[in-house]
């Protein structure tokens, strides 16, 4: 697990551990595996594709690769802005998407390290993105493409004014660079995270309305209305949001310091958990899969991260 923070410190850690430690009441902290530091406030941190690298995004406008077994930085990647978000492609290792605080979005290609593709529009900074699924492309190019190319992304940024409020949410073709819808959101709010559901059909939004709004990826793309999440707060914080790994529960976190559990068939809240994060915002929700030392499975697990300066594990 990566955890990050706005005092430039990147952390890696062996959750497993920390869950084995917790239970035999040993020192949790003794499972932090490697520290990393930059000179800049960290915006967001991402797994590779492989994993075996990671990405950060700094307010010093750079990009940066590390690899967690050598505890090395690989490539750094100069941009003309502080870079807010990173995705990286489903199945190119070589690329990954930069966003921007003004600048809109750039691909980088780790072999050259020079910028491939610029996706430009008019939006404010961008809060997230992520690719959609093969299946989901509705339109065929006019020529044989490879995979990595014949894809689509989806980008959300802060809303500059009320004329360009369907700019909030963007789908991208990824091989000529142009928007392909953007009507998605129609209102004024700013939508700060994207979730994709494991089963590929359906992604979510958080938006500054104080609610998840879902889409359809089947076909046209579209807001499924009667499928709206509320009853936490999300003013002036970018709040997470994450997907349970067999897609039954959708969790939040709350600019109220609460973790809120959502059962995602029926948008019925299932549980909260209060004090999460006490006095302070729970800005980061997720869900994972934890392996045993072995590889053997150990069921899911999720983590909190909140404005306290905490990190916490969830079984």
């Amino acid at each position: 697990m990566l955890s990050s923070g706005i005092d430039g410190v990147i952390q890696l850690h062996n959750v497993f551990g920390m869950l084995v430690a917790d239970e035999f009441g040993t020192d949790v902290s003794a499972h932090t595996l490697r520290v990393f530091r930059i000179d800049a406030a960290v915006k967001d941190v991402r797994w590779s594709i492989g994993g075996d690298r990671f990405y950060s995004a700094g307010m010093d406008s750079r990009l940066r690769v590390f690899d967690i077994v050598r505890g090395v930085e690989l490539h750094e990647f100069i941009n003309s802005d502080p870079v807010s978000s990173i995705c990286c492609h489903p199945t190119d290792p070589n690329l990954v998407l930069a966003g921007m605080s003004r600048n809109g979005i750039s691909c980088w290609d780790t072999r050259s390290n020079k910028v491939c593709r610029q996706f430009k529009s008019q939006f404010g900074q961008v809060h997230d993105m992520m690719f959609t699924p093969p299946e989901t492309i509705r339109f065929k190019p006019a020529v044989q493409l490879p995979s990595s190319l014949n894809t689509t992304f989806i980008s959300t940024s802060d809303v500059l004014s009320r004329s360009t409020s369907g700019h909030g949410i963007l789908e991208w073709d990824f091989h000529s660079g142009l928007v392909v819808s953007s009507q998605l959101y129609s209102e004024g709010f700013s939508c700060t995270a994207l979730r994709l559901h494991p089963y590929g059909q359906q992604f979510v939004a958080q938006s500054h309305e104080n609610c998840i709004l879902t889409f359809s990826l089947a076909g046209k793309r579209k807001l499924v209305n009667h499928k709206t999440f509320r009853g936490h707060f999300t003013a002036a914080n970018n709040i997470s949001l994450s997907f349970s790994p067999d897609g039954q529960f959708l969790s939040t976190g709350s600019s109220t310091g609460e973790i809120h559990h959502f059962e995602y068939s029926s948008g019925r809240p299932v549980k909260v958990v209060q004090n999460a994060h006490a006095r302070t915002a729970c800005v980061c929700v997720e869900w994972a899969k934890c392996t045993g030392i072995l590889g053997n499975q150990q069921g899911s697990v999720m983590v909190s991260a909140g404005w306290d300066g905490t990190v916490s594990v969830w079984k």
